[in-house]
């Protein structure tokens, strides 16, 4: 059984590695070269597991490029599983693997046990959510930002070999101010994996339409939490789970007894009118208004708030 890519257990005080990084080329993009020779270290051993890179304004000097190209670099890394932020630490080296990757052995093994752990989800992980919204940690949504900031990348580099959106829902979770609630959710969202689950899952990464509606349902639950909405916030998480389960619905075998089920669920959860403050949802794009953006076919941007100091 092959137990995955292994994952950062270091301590978090260990001293930064030495630079291994070149000075990058100006005639391509300069983060998608950071993050190119970032991973080829960690593939190559010059980085390990647990091992913390220096500091933004150190990586911006190494590469010669500037903080806000680095920081994209890194937000990209830690949304795809590469790297991890830790306080007091910086950037540190996670997995020498994509998050998801890996087939870790177990897990789901036939669809109705998917639209079980996605019903579940709906019911836990939207209460999370819910409650995260009541009084967000703002360390909480400054990861979260960042974390939307590297979804956007990534979804523009498919060298980097984006698999999952697992980081933004385990941040969502841990938000939460119930310490009981908040674990119960992140079992239920790290339960979620297995062969099957797996392949439906890289089918729509692959051809991508669908992780770029799955980044405005983020940015939507993002805005609810930031605005202290917990039933926007709740309503768009659920809007969210109902797109996973309808792609399951639509790519996979289903007995009608559980097509029945996926439909009373979409009928429970699914959108009602709005009673908050923010936007009604629209269905043509997945249950959130359509970004707004200058360049066709690229989600809104989600660049966190200017230099936060390095740790």
């Amino acid at each position: 059984m092959d137990p995955g890519p292994e994952t950062a257990q270091a301590e978090p005080n260990s001293p930064a590695v030495p630079p291994p990084f070149s000075v990058v080329d100006k005639g391509t993009p300069v983060f998608a070269q950071i993050a190119d020779q970032v991973v080829r270290a960690i593939k190559e051993g010059r980085l390990s597991i647990g091992d913390r890179l220096p500091t933004e304004a150190s990586l911006a000097a190494q590469f010669g490029a500037s903080r806000a190209s680095v920081r994209e670099a890194l937000s990209s890394l830690q949304f795809v599983g590469y790297l991890e932020s830790r306080r007091g630490s910086g950037s540190v080296v996670r997995s020498a693997a994509p998050e998801g990757a890996a087939h870790r052995g177990g897990g789901l093994r036939s669809v109705p046990e998917v639209v079980d752990i996605l019903e579940a989800r709906l019911l836990v992980e939207s209460e999370a959510v819910r409650q995260a919204a009541t009084n967000p940690p703002p360390r909480a949504l400054g990861a979260l930002r960042r974390l939307l900031q590297g979804m956007e990348v990534a979804l523009e580099r498919p060298e980097l070999h984006a698999r999952t959106d697992l980081s933004v829902h385990l941040a969502l979770a841990r938000a939460c101010p119930n310490r009981s609630l908040a674990q119960v959710a992140e079992q239920l969202i790290n339960r979620t994996e297995g062969r099957l689950w797996r392949s439906i899952r890289d089918r729509a990464w692959e051809e991508g339409r669908l992780p770029r509606i799955w980044l405005g349902h983020h940015e939507a639950i993002l805005r609810a939490v930031t605005g202290r909405d917990p039933e926007a916030a709740q309503a768009a998480i659920r809007i969210h789970l109902l797109s996973v389960l309808g792609n399951v619905a639509a790519t996979s075998p289903l007995p009608e007894p559980e097509r029945d089920r996926v439909a009373r669920l979409e009928a429970r959860y699914g959108p009602a009118p709005a009673r908050s403050r923010t936007r009604r949802p629209s269905p043509r794009t997945g249950g959130v208004p359509p970004p707004r953006s200058s360049v066709p076919g690229r989600p809104r941007s989600t660049r966190a708030p200017e230099p936060e100091e390095d740790p």
